[in-house]
């Protein structure tokens, strides 16, 4: 079946290209793709349903808000799968643990599948709050970009094997993308810092995703979004410890765990040793691919992650007013390269594909071709299957240069649409900010 839906996305890609070369011509069947895409999005989803990994991940989640509910500690709970029985399994953070009890208030199974199609929900939307939070930072009058020519690229993103990995898992990394989406779509009003905060502490139960993002709320005017942030991440923590006096033990609990899981071979380990650290994205899965020792990775990981942050950081201040689009664009792909993710975190990009094809229905010469690669480097790396990058890596220990250059792919195709971005938003400063994206078109019908 993989074959099948990395042919639709062939095709959902040059559909694309079609679409912004040629805007006003063959709408008919672009809008008849756009259903294809989204059908086979979810029929795709119902067959997975029958998979023994369907939920996998959901079922530690569920049985930690069980945990909290029984008043246990869910930091004791076990991996799923046979190789992680013996060690803790479960390392979200305690700001994450009411949503999780609220999992735990109908049957496994049943919360399974609710989860399940509350995620088809929010990925087929994904989509259109993209395309919003593009169009508000170039301008709030603005056209945006042409419905039809967004949801194409919500359909090829709902069909990458990124979604579908993540949906099978029971993830919640589209929950996570939703929240973070929308705290850009807020309109300014007085409730604005209450509402944005409150989207980003939705965000915060993956705080690995959150940190990062929160590199676009930089402004003064931002102060009091991080001071209601704090407030609603401090709230949440002490709920899911069961009151204040359990919450350093909670934190105590969760270093236990990460010190247990992080010993070569297990779970939360990035190197070859572990042989379930092919779908990782992180600059430590990177750099023992390439033969650092672990502990050298581990630590180089970290000055990656603040030397690039700090230098995101600055292109986001020195640009914002010129290119808002374009920093988004950036700190969405940054986010996911952002200490450790695993592939199932990739659609937060449709920020940046939603960004790359506004500038590409106005942009010729050099920066055309830019946004050109970095467009088909996102849709890529959507689509590298983790399967095929767990056969490759049972191999890779005889084979060097393919574990050097093919089993970390998703994290050099994203470090490429990086620098592109950089390069990108270094040359368009000189202009002004364009009003609107693109022009007037019909609606999607």
């Amino acid at each position: 079946m993989l074959r099948y839906f990395l042919a639709l996305e062939v095709v959902g890609a040059f559909a694309v290209a079609f679409a912004v070369r040629f805007p006003s011509r063959g709408r008919w069947w672009l809008r008849a793709l756009v259903v294809i895409l989204f059908v086979a999005f979810v029929a795709r989803t119902i067959v997975s349903c029958r998979s023994s990994e369907w939920g996998c991940d959901f079922s530690l989640m569920w049985t930690a808000g069980r945990y909290v509910l029984d008043g246990k500690d869910p930091y004791t709970i076990h991996g799923v799968l046979p190789r992680n029985a013996p060690y803790p399994g479960f390392f979200y953070p305690p700001n994450a643990l009411p949503l999780f009890c609220s999992f735990a208030l109908t049957p496994q199974q049943l919360a399974i599948d609710i989860w399940a199609v509350i995620n088809v929900c929010l990925c087929a939307g994904l989509w259109f709050a993209a395309r919003e939070a593009i169009r508000k930072q170039c301008d709030e009058g603005g056209a945006g970009l042409d419905p039809l020519l967004a949801a194409l690229l919500g359909g090829v993103v709902c069909d990458s094997y990124a979604v579908h990995f993540g949906i099978q898992a029971g993830q919640l990394s589209f929950l996570t993308t939703m929240a973070l989406i929308g705290a850009l779509v807020i309109p300014h009003t007085p409730l604005r810092p209450l509402n944005t905060a409150a989207l980003l502490a939705i965000g915060g139960v993956k705080l690995q995703t959150l940190i990062p993002f929160l590199l676009l709320f930089t402004r003064w005017r931002d102060r009091w979004t991080w001071l209601l942030l704090g407030a609603f991440l401090g709230a949440l923590t002490v709920l899911g410890a069961g009151g204040p006096e359990n919450v350093r033990d909670r934190f105590l609990s969760i270093q236990s765990a990460y010190q247990i899981a992080s010993v070569p071979g297990r779970v939360l380990d990035q190197s070859p040793l572990n042989p379930a650290s092919f779908s990782v994205i992180s600059f430590d899965h990177l750099l023992t691919r390439v033969g650092i020792d672990r502990e050298s990775a581990r630590t180089l990981n970290v000055v990656a992650n603040v030397v690039i942050g700090l230098g995101v950081l600055v292109v986001v201040v020195r640009y914002r007013t010129t290119a808002a689009d374009l920093c988004c664009a950036i700190v969405s792909v940054y986010a996911v390269t952002f200490s450790y993710h695993r592939t199932y975190d990739l659609p937060l990009v449709i920020l940046a594909m939603m960004c790359i094809a506004s500038r590409l229905r106005e942009e010729a010469g050099r920066l055309r071709w830019l946004y050109w690669w970095a467009l088909f480097a996102l849709v890529l790396a959507l689509n590298v299957p983790v399967g095929v990058l767990a056969d490759l890596q049972a191999v890779s220990a005889s084979r060097p240069i393919l574990a050097a250059f093919v089993l970390p792919l998703p994290m050099y195709l994203l470090l490429s649409v990086l620098a592109t971005l950089v390069v990108a938003v270094a040359l368009e400063s000189p202009r002004p900010m364009q009003r609107s994206v693109a022009p007037a078109t019909p609606a999607l019908s």
